[in-house]
Formats: structure tokens, C-alpha cells, sequence
């Protein structure tokens, strides 16, 4: 049973100071900073005024769930048309152009919090942005036992193949390598990259939501930008249980990206966490 307060209202401008009192109350009484809780507010404020312009009517659901150490945010909506684009850190703002001044909202939302994080299937999308409390993040590792795995698929790039079968051997997991094209061909003309960004630890991990023409720029876009602001953990996080996220692999590997961690059942499939060659760390 879900005992966090949530929130489920219309798109609507009429609706916001309804939201923004929500997040801002619900804030208030986990005992969130108050800066940290004007960081929240100010993202929901950017995201729930877009929908309103642009998919007014659609129906919202907010949550502000207390974790340990920080604050965790969701927003989950349909949308038939949403401007995911935008999310891509590295997009930019032409402030003589009105339309890419729509945009402008979300990128602030996105750069307001210390974590975000985006999803889509379809025109189901769910947002997650994460904030800090003002005290030292600290952090505790369970491992556990696997359990018994009866075995399945694995998409893997040609280019990873031998290392991945390496290390299912290595880790006693049975796998069935699933081949696909050298060079698969995107569908987009434009690739969108979700971006979980950690300021404590310096650290940020990026997620495939689009696979486009674009991608090897995009990424060396988003690398860049990274490293310019001081990220010294970087990785990008693919799923080897949705094909078409191994066609970013040929773009990882020109931009010095190495695999380096194998983690079983993370995702719809086991999940490869591909690391920038600066980590000191070794590879799989």
C-alpha cells in the first residue's frame, strides 16, 4: 500500500498553484531543506506549465517520495506529443525563436535537481527528480545471492560479443547471445539521452531513450558538457534486453567508452554499464 501522498490533477494553468502547494507542503513535512524544496517546486512548476500549453487536459500524477538522504519527486503522464528533445542536456535555447523558447522550461526543470531521470514507452512517460538533503550523502552495498537463473536472451553488439560471453562464462549465467547488425540503422533522425546526474560523487549515468542519426555527436555533445562541469564518473547504462540500444555501442566505443560492469536482471534484461576510459577502473 502506497503511504506517500500523491497527487493526480488535469493539465490545466487553473490547476497550479494547486501543484506547486502540493509539492511545497509535502516537501515541508518530510522535513526537506528549504532550498532544496524551492528546487523541487520550480521543477514541477516548469513541467506541469508546459503540459498545460501544450497537452492540456492530460492527466498527472505527482508523488514526493522521503529515501534516505534525499527527496525523490515522480511525475507519470500520457502524451501524444512531448518535446523529449528538450531533456538532452546539451540542447540549447534560441531565444529568437519562440518555439525553442517552449523548451526552455524543461531544460531549467531538468538542471534544478541533483538527480533526474526520464522513461518512456510509447506515450507513457515518467519523470523522477531527486534532491539532496543538506547533509553528506552517504550510501550502504547489500549483495545477495542471485538466484537461480534458468537462462535467456542477451542482445550484444559484434563488437562486445566476445567480452560479454567472457563474462556470462565467468559468472556461470547461461545466455543466449543475440546477434544484430554491425551498423544498425535508427529510425530517428534525432537521439535523446536521459541523464542521472549525482553532484555529490561527481558522478553521472546516462540512459538511451532514442536511438537517432545523430548519435555519436549527441553523445560527444553530452561528454563534453560533462566533463567541462567537473564529472569525474562517467557511464552510460544500456539494456541487453531491448535491442535497439545496441545500436548506440559503435558511438560508445569512438568516444573512448569501455564496458566495464555486467549487471544481471537490471532491466528487461541484463544491464551493461559501459564506462568513459578516464575512470581508473579496469574493463570487463
Amino acid at each position: 500500500m502506497n503511504k506517500h501522498p500523491m497527487l493526480t490533477i488535469c493539465a490545466d494553468h487553473d490547476f497550479l498553484q494547486v501543484v506547486l502547494s502540493f509539492v511545497e507542503n509535502t516537501c515541508s513535512g518530510y522535513k526537506l531543506g528549504k532550498r532544496e524544496t524551492t528546487a523541487l517546486v520550480l521543477a514541477a512548476e516548469e513541467v506541469f506549465a508546459y503540459l498545460s500549453q501544450h497537452n492540456g487536459g492530460t492527466m498527472i500524477t505527482l508523488e514526493c517520495r522521503p529515501k534516505p538522504y534525499l527527496m525523490e519527486m515522480t511525475l507519470k503522464f500520457n502524451a501524444q506529443t512531448f518535446n523529449v528533445m528538450a531533456f538532452n542536456l546539451t540542447s540549447s535555447v534560441d531565444f529568437k525563436d519562440e518555439s525553442s523558447l517552449d523548451k526552455m522550461g524543461l531544460l531549467l526543470a531538468s538542471r534544478m535537481v541533483d538527480r533526474f531521470s526520464m522513461n518512456q514507452a510509447g506515450p507513457a512517460i515518467h519523470m523522477s527528480f531527486l534532491k539532496y538533503r543538506n547533509y553528506p550523502e552517504k550510501g550502504v552495498v547489500n549483495y545477495h545471492p542471485a538466484p537461480l537463473d534458468p537462462g535467456s536472451g542477451a542482445w550484444v553488439h559484434p563488437a562486445l560479443e566476445k567480452k560479454i560471453r567472457d563474462q556470462y562464462n565467468t559468472l556461470f549465467l547461461p545466455r543466449n547471445i543475440l546477434a544484430v547488425a554491425q551498423d544498425m540503422e535508427p529510425s530517428s533522425p534525432h537521439s535523446v539521452i536521459s541523464s542521472e546526474m549525482n553532484r555529490s560523487s561527481d558522478s553521472v549515468v546516462m540512459h538511451p531513450l532514442i536511438f537517432g542519426k545523430d548519435t555519436l555527436e549527441n553523445l560527444g555533445d553530452h561528454l563534453s558538457l560533462f566533463k567541462s562541469e567537473g564529472y569525474k564518473e562517467i557511464s552510460f547504462q544500456l539494456d541487453l534486453g531491448q535491442s535497439d540500444q545496441t545500436g548506440w555501442v559503435p558511438s560508445l566505443i569512438e568516444h573512448d567508452f569501455i564496458p566495464e560492469l555486467l549487471l544481471p536482471y537490471g532491466g528487461k534484461g541484463d544491464l551493461l554499464i559501459m564506462t568513459y576510459k578516464s575512470h581508473p577502473k579496469a574493463g570487463i
